[in-house]
């Protein structure tokens, strides 16, 4: 049934982009669109038009607004219409006029999707004729109806997409400084509501329109405060206070729109649950940033787990969304050139990833919502000016211009008309189309390998399987479990092991989730964000993908919940031991445990326990218990002591520096923490003036910090500024809640950073993470470490290697494994301090580096005939053998790096002596997004065993290590 399905799915889609564009091509001419029955508010009409800086800077749809007698207009209820200058509405405002318009308009209704971290409560509202409210539950049984095509054929999929209407739902605020959207849809809201104008009564006959007004509900409450707070009456946005609030959320700024994959955050999840119970069609997602409006298609490479319908949709929405604006007499309305369409992890991609479609626009905004003369001469998009004619761009803007936030306003709100009136003339074909996709991803995973993925219920860290697990149910990706042992093809299975079946209608998704991602070497246009996720390599769980389709008719039975996958204790006794394997849990174990409890290492393997493992002693076995299940850890009572050295493993007072510049990155590795069990006290540039670190901490870590050089880490916001307190009053009530300060201008100083110097001097332990280096290699605090930029490996799995396996920090992991990379500098020593380095990039050793160069340089290994050999003709000739029969493995495998040779062999790992104290620099950051927790271990090695220092070795030890055993050997990624 499916097959025959797709055929004709295929044959009708040969000729989508025509007939469609034919069918929404037929718009009135400017202006006709207004004619209606319509009374005029004169006053809100006025002040629109006076708001508005040019006459084309709006449109005949939305430069009035009709009366009601009924239902109070944005003036009315909030005191200014919608763009009005000066004026930023709080989110509590925002949902109080989305409640209003519901208790006074029969065609808008409102309910809670759930709250945010700091509590506030996320909306939903729903508008359309009273009729179509009236079949809510109706429509979304039909979504769902259609969204399986194994329980829906095609006869019945034509009948429900002939019979339903489309819902299309809108998001705003997700990003709190583009403070436009919130306020456009209210004035959206409120004129499908009341307008009796043929183009708006044709949307609410033929669509659901959802609009979530404030996603981001906690930012959006801080960057209204931080308006009214400092940036009331600024003239000049190139001479003003930062723009922003240091904190959106509580842990992610920017990010909150990058958690669509590890959903760690409660408005992620509120939105994915949301997402899941109503299943919209369609989605758009409302930002500010380019001029003057992008409609999202973009450069590509697209992601190639997407049905090619769905590329397709892309196109045709974004051609009559731009079509119909440039008819409308906007100028400045483009596509394609702002981003790629690659990553699937943008919060509005769970349409994507599941069959709808979703979109976004980014409309100039000024954050302030002042009026402002805005220059547009260095604005550039895929290597071309805003300012230029392209075939993307027909009708560019003029360079120089005056912009308010009502002409952000009537822009956004005049393309999200015309995305609705094509929802309205097409809505039999989007859910169609979206029955079409489930049906071509259930035919491919019947028909194409892999037919399904076997995840072993045996792994190293029970936690970061669970993580899988959970991740993979609340993507709705169904999962099995094998009833017995057998073997598909070459993969194994064991009785008990995961099953993930392809033939479902979110295969493809599946897919991508579970495959490595080689992001294409032709693309033209550097990557938009993260080019890899496979959560196999972010979280170290084997999964086997299955090339045999007898895994289609196995005996399997669904899981409809996932398991608890709690630790055990093997045995009884009074000390216990866990193996280090790298678990996630395991600091957040030790943490865990009282501190009358012995906890030792062992520093070398000790009858199959690896080194690291750690040995409890004074614990009861109920407190062991209890933590085993807690933190997902096995642990094992000892029937014997363990022989050798045993380090003391005492648990750090940690600190978590953060500028008031950059918070994201300190936010993640805060959530981390958190969601770890690890204590830690958030400090920023008033902890480190103060000095005196060494009597509060042992440990500080300094998160990456982004973009930022050295003089934006010391010297933070400008002096000029201050004082600005961020600090918790009656007035501004959202600040200083996470942290707060009497003055946030001014960085930490040299000042701070001789404290710094002082700590790790006096015995302190220094972490850095990602661009955080740069504090320590530019800083002078590691002397023997210098940095640059970059290679670029925008977000990929790179292979490392161990160069030191005896070094605590790498205690848990292979030889040979590796870590999640994004664009952050490079780190490094001289050859003479090689040493330092616990890990590198690649495997490359240091006789392949020395072949390479010199040949690089046209230098013969060789001496000539009758020369005797001097010095610098290294390397020797059994050096050259070595490196031949020691082939490096590859250094990516998943993502991209643009230019290998500048990574390969550079320390991913330094462990820097810094009087009686250290550095240790991760040069990637293994927090990021809570995403890689692979690559945790490293960190909390650096936490567990912070104070146990390891003799460097020389440079001759450190080659001689590298120097392969006799026979040679091939390494291997793990």
């Amino acid at each position: 049934m499916v097959g025959s399905l797709r055929v004709t799915g295929r044959l009708w889609l040969m000729f989508l982009p025509l007939t469609l564009l034919l069918t929404v091509a037929c718009g009135t001419a400017r202006g006709a669109e207004r004619r209606g029955p319509d009374r005029l508010d004169e006053t809100s009409t006025a002040k629109i038009r006076a708001y508005t800086t040019e006459d084309g800077f709006s449109t005949p749809w939305v430069d009035h607004l009709p009366a009601s007698r009924r239902v109070p207009t944005p003036l009315a209820f909030n005191g200014h219409v919608t763009g009005a200058p000066d004026h930023l509405s709080s989110p509590d405002e925002i949902h109080a006029y989305f409640r209003e318009l519901a208790a006074k308009s029969d065609r808008v209704q409102v309910w809670s999707i759930g709250k945010s971290h700091g509590g506030r409560e996320m909306l939903i509202a729903a508008i359309a004729d009273r009729s179509l409210l009236a079949r809510l539950d109706e429509i979304k049984a039909a979504n769902h109806e259609l969204a399986d095509p194994r329980q829906t054929d095609e006869a019945r999929a034509h009948e429900l997409a002939r019979s339903t209407p489309p819902m299309y739902w809108l998001t705003a605020g997700l990003h709190s400084p583009e403070t436009g959207p919130p306020e456009m849809v209210m004035e959206l809201a409120y004129r499908l509501a009341v307008s009796d104008q043929p183009h708006i009564e044709e949307i609410r006959n033929n669509v659901v329109t959802l609009i979530t007004p404030v996603l981001e509900t906690d930012g959006r409450a801080r960057m209204v405060d931080w308006y009214r707070r400092y940036l009331t009456g600024v003239t000049d946005l190139e001479d003003s206070p930062p723009r922003m609030a240091p904190y959106w959320g509580d842990y992610t700024a920017h990010d909150n729109n990058r958690d669509g994959l590890q959903l760690s955050q409660p408005l992620t999840r509120n939105y994915v649950g949301a997402f899941h119970d109503l299943l919209p069609v369609l989605s758009l997602d409302l930002h500010e940033s380019v001029p003057l409006l992008y409609v999202s298609t973009g450069t590509g490479p697209y992601n190639e787990a997407i049905d090619p319908i769905t590329v397709t949709e892309w196109q045709w929405i974004a051609s009559y969304e731009v079509s119909q604006a440039t008819k409308l007499g906007l100028r400045g309305v483009w596509t394609w050139g702002f981003y790629t369409g690659w990553y699937p992890g943008y919060l509005l991609w769970v349409t994507n990833n599941h069959n709808a479609v979703g979109r976004f626009y980014e409309t100039f905004g000024n954050s302030n919502p002042g009026t402002f003369d805005r220059d547009l001469r260095q604005s550039s998009f895929a290597d071309r000016r805003i300012n230029s004619r392209q075939w993307y761009r027909a009708w560019p803007p003029e360079k120089d211009l005056r912009w308010s936030l009502r002409n952000n306003v009537n822009y956004m709100q005049t393309a999200v008309l015309a995305s609705l009136q094509l929802a309205a003339r097409n809505g039999e074909t989007l859910l169609f189309n979206f029955w079409q996709k489930g049906a071509n991803a259930v035919h491919k995973g019947s028909t194409e390998a892999p037919y399904g993925f076997v995840i072993p219920a045996k792994q190293r860290d029970k936690g970061a399987l669970h993580q899988l697990l959970w991740l993979l149910n609340e993507h709705r990706i169904e999962l099995h479990r094998a009833n017995a042992a057998t073997t598909w093809g070459d993969v194994e299975v064991a009785t008990g092991d995961y099953v993930v079946r392809m033939d479902q209608p979110y295969r493809n998704f599946a897919k991508t989730l579970l495959l490595a991602q080689p992001f294409p070497k032709t693309a033209q246009y550097t990557p938009y964000d993260d080019v890899a996720w496979s959560l196999d390599y972010m979280l170290g769980i084997e999964v086997r993908p299955v090339k045999d389709d007898a895994v289609l008719a196995a005996s399997l039975t669904p899981m409809d919940s996932v398991p608890a996958l709690a630790g055990e204790v093997d045995g009884k006794g009074k000390a216990w031991i866990i193996d280090h394997v790298a678990q996630t849990g395991l600091a957040g174990l030790r943490f865990a445990l009282e501190d009358t409890v012995d906890v030792r290492a062992l520093t070398e393997p000790w009858q199959g326990h690896p080194a690291g493992s750690l040995v409890i002693e004074g614990a009861s076995a109920d407190a062991i218990q209890s933590l085993a299940e807690r933190f997902r850890v096995d642990v094992k009572a000892l029937t014997a002591t363990p022989s050798g050295t045993l380090l003391e493993v005492d648990p750090p007072r940690v600190a978590v520096f953060h500028t008031w510049r950059y918070t994201q990155d300190s936010g993640w590795l805060r959530h981390t923490f958190e969601s770890q069990g690890i204590p830690f006290t958030l400090i920023n540039k008033d902890h480190l003036r103060a000095g005196k670190l060494s009597d509060r901490f042992d440990v500080i870590v300094v998160p990456s910090q982004g973009g930022m050089r050295l003089r934006d880490i010391v010297g933070g916001i400008d002096p000029k500024w201050g004082p600005m307190p961020y600090t918790r009053t009656d007035e501004f009530p959202s600040h200083g809640v996470i942290d707060s300060s009497d003055d946030i201008t001014g960085g930490m100083g040299f000042e701070g950073l001789g404290n710094l110097q002082r700590f790790i001097e006096d015995g302190g332990t220094v972490v850095t993470l990602g661009s955080g280096g740069r504090l320590v290699a530019d800083g002078g605090l590691a002397r023997p470490v210098s940095s640059s930029d970059a290679a670029q490996s925008p977000g990929s799995h790179l292979t490392t290697k161990v160069l030191r396996p005896e070094h605590p920090l790498a205690w848990g992991y292979p030889e040979v494994t590796h870590v999640f990379r994004g664009n952050h500098p490079l780190f490094d020593v001289r050859e003479f301090d090689r040493g330092m380095v616990v890990m590198q990039y690649g495997t490359k050793t240091w006789a392949q580096a020395d072949v390479e160069a010199d040949k690089a340089a046209d230098i013969d290994p060789e001496p000539a005939q009758d020369e005797p050999p001097s010095a610098g003709d290294e390397p020797s000739k059994d050096a050259e053998k070595a490196a031949k029969k020691d082939k490096p493995a590859p250094l990516t495998l998943s993502g991209i790096v643009k230019k290998p040779k500048a990574i390969e062999r550079k320390p991913a790992i330094l462990d820097v002596p810094v009087g009686k104290g250290r550095v240790i620099v991760l040069s990637w950051n293994p927090a990021h997004r809570y995403q890689n927790h692979h690559d945790l271990g490293f960190l909390t090695n650096a936490l567990l065993f912070h104070n146990d220092r390891v003799t460097v070795p020389t440079r001759d030890e450190m080659r001689a290590r590298e120097t392969p055993p006799p026979g040679g050997g091939t390494a291997t990624a793990e």
